[in-house]
């Protein structure tokens, strides 16, 4: 009996416990409060923001460093491969690089999606099978 008992305050206590981190989480983005969790804008350093083409590429180099066990990319700034999805949904035909990402800006960015994977190779061929595609859909 004091072995239940034992057990659901465990459990009690672990919901509690949940409900507290689900208070400080991070603001969905969009959302204009600011959380425990991040620097105020004060202390933000200009050094610290990025566009849209170095997060793609800072993505592109940490996939490579897990997924090729340390080997990062010798592709040039501005030369990866992204895929962009229209606000409609669609792919552009074109090929597009991480230099095309400039200026698009923060808001206009749905969401972005990295894959890698037998499906990504059969469609994106070796760069897809090396490092994955990055997807990039816009609002």
């Amino acid at each position: 009996m004091i072995k239940k008992v034992i057990i659901g305050i465990c459990l009690l206590v672990g919901i509690s416990v949940n409900g507290q981190v689900l208070t400080v989480r991070p603001p969905h983005p969009g959302v204009l409060s600011r959380s425990p969790l991040i620097e105020e804008e004060a202390e933000v350093k200009e050094e610290n923001k990025l566009n849209l083409q170095e997060y793609v590429e800072r993505l592109y180099h940490l996939s490579s460093a897990w997924y090729n066990d340390g080997a990062l990319p010798v592709i040039k700034s501005g030369e990866y491969l992204v895929i962009i999805v229209g606000n409609e949904g669609k792919y552009n035909s074109e090929p597009s690089y991480s230099k095309d990402l400039v200026g698009i800006k923060r808001e206009d960015v749905k969401s972005i999606e990295y894959n890698n994977g037998p499906s990504v190779v059969a469609l994106y061929g070796a760069i897809g099978g090396v490092f994955g595609v990055v997807f990039v859909t816009l609002k």
